[in-house]
């Protein structure tokens, strides 16, 4: 099922999850992405710039043995504009149906002796490029004799300045994004204040669906985005993280939002806790 159909469809919140490939062909994660009771499983590409199973393949081993439904990230960094439409292409020959398109971490000063980025596309123009694709055209105006039915994620981050991520919202959302996912958001009237002054800066409504990331912490977990200190604090002093999170998500929930992006906790060494993940879901729902 494509994000936007489940989303629409559904009177109540929608929900997705973080999840990491892992560092060789081991399918034993397949069963720890059975058990998080999400909507969808939302595979990453190469987390920590490391070497890991493809983000697509993963989605499809997924779906094909659990039966869930899955959308897979593809980064601008690693790929030409030849790889990156070949591998939607791929993509979509396996069944899959939703794709995150995003930058990727910048290779640190070390990763450059061995590696570079390639950025064929910028992620807006990637976004406007699978939008072609699922018209029958390929970047080079070609057509397709087998269109691709795509639908196309985004990312934002709010909090980064936010009249320029709302002018690069709309921008994504004129290439053809279908939906967004925002990084980690600690503070439960941010999405109200983002949709609000989206509408006053653009003159219109956000029109796609949002998915606001929620970042469940445990004590000395990793973190990619800015803590509060209350939050960071109430760690220390022996809270749970799962209790920070579910106390955000029942504020986010009750202003009828609709759209959540769990991000379990992030271990040392890039080991994912999905037990935790798994168990704030399951709380919320009870």
């Amino acid at each position: 099922m494509k994000i936007t159909e489940k989303y629409h469809s559904s009177s109540g919140p929608t929900f997705l999850s973080d999840f990491s490939p892992p560092r060789g062909p081991d399918k034993s994660v397949i069963e720890d992405a059975s058990k998080l009771p999400v909507d969808f499983i939302c595979v990453a590409h190469s987390p920590g710039r490391a070497v890991r199973s493809d983000s697509a393949m993963l989605a499809h081993a997924i779906k094909h043995n659990t039966g869930k439904d899955v959308i897979f990230n593809l980064p601008t960094r690693d790929m030409n504009k030849l790889g990156l439409q070949t591998h939607i292409i791929g993509a979509q020959l396996l069944g899959l149906e939703n794709v995150v398109v995003m930058q990727g971490e910048e290779f640190s000063k070390k990763d450059q002796l061995t590696v570079s980025r390639v950025n064929g596309f910028t992620t807006t123009s990637l976004i406007k490029s699978i939008n072609q694709l699922n018209q029958g055209i390929d970047f080079r105006g070609t057509k397709l004799h087998t269109s691709t039915d795509i639908c196309i994620g985004g990312t934002i981050d709010l909090s980064s300045d936010l009249p320029t991520e709302i002018r690069l919202t709309q921008k994504k959302v004129t290439a053809g994004a279908d939906f967004v996912i925002t990084q980690p958001i600690f503070d439960a009237t941010l999405p109200s204040k983002f949709l609000e002054e989206y509408e006053t800066l653009t003159g219109v409504p956000l029109s796609i669906p949002v998915f606001y990331a929620i970042q469940v912490l445990k004590k000395h977990s990793v973190t990619f985005s800015s803590v509060p200190k209350t939050i960071l604090s109430d760690l220390d002093n022996g809270r749970s993280g799962s209790d920070i999170a579910l106390d955000l998500l029942h504020e986010l929930l009750n202003t009828g939002l609709r759209g959540i992006h769990i991000i379990p906790p992030i271990l040392k060494g890039g080991l994912r806790d999905y037990d935790t993940a798994a168990d704030v879901v399951t709380r919320l729902s009870a």
